[in-house]
Formats: structure tokens, sequence, C-alpha cells
């Protein structure tokens, strides 16, 4: 749903959703995903810095290099 793959229409609330279920399930490398989405916004999320930077730190905490990248460190 993020990139509108397969004839799917781009719908960012549907990613989320499923990327959340990706990492619930453990798989971490779903959760920076998240916070881009939150950073851009549209697509049916809103932009919210406060909560991509959530999610990033979400991310580096588990050791994921996306979320590290994205918060600096």
């Amino acid at each position: 749903y993020q990139e509108a793959l397969g004839g799917l229409p781009k719908n960012y609330a549907l990613a989320v959703e499923w990327y959340t279920k990706a990492g619930e399930q453990g798989y971490v490398n779903s959760v920076p995903f998240i916070g881009r989405i939150y950073k851009t916004g549209g697509y049916g999320v809103t932009k919210s810095l406060e909560t991509a930077f959530s999610w990033y730190q979400k991310a580096a905490e588990k050791g994921v290099r996306v979320g590290q990248f994205e918060l600096g460190m």
C-alpha cells in the first residue's frame, strides 16, 4: 500500500497497519517504514514529526540501522 504496487491504491494508513502487525510479530525492519510514512504524511496519514521520531526511536533501540540513521546516531 505504501508504493501502490500490483495495482493496489496508495494508502499509507493501511501500510502503517500492516507494518505495525509485522513489527509486532518480530519483523523489526518494518518499523522505520512507519516512521517514514509519518515523516511525509499523506494518503490517509497526517504528517507528524513527533510520531515519526517515536517510530525511528523504536527501530533504533532494536538495532535497525535505518532507524539509527534517521535519528543521526
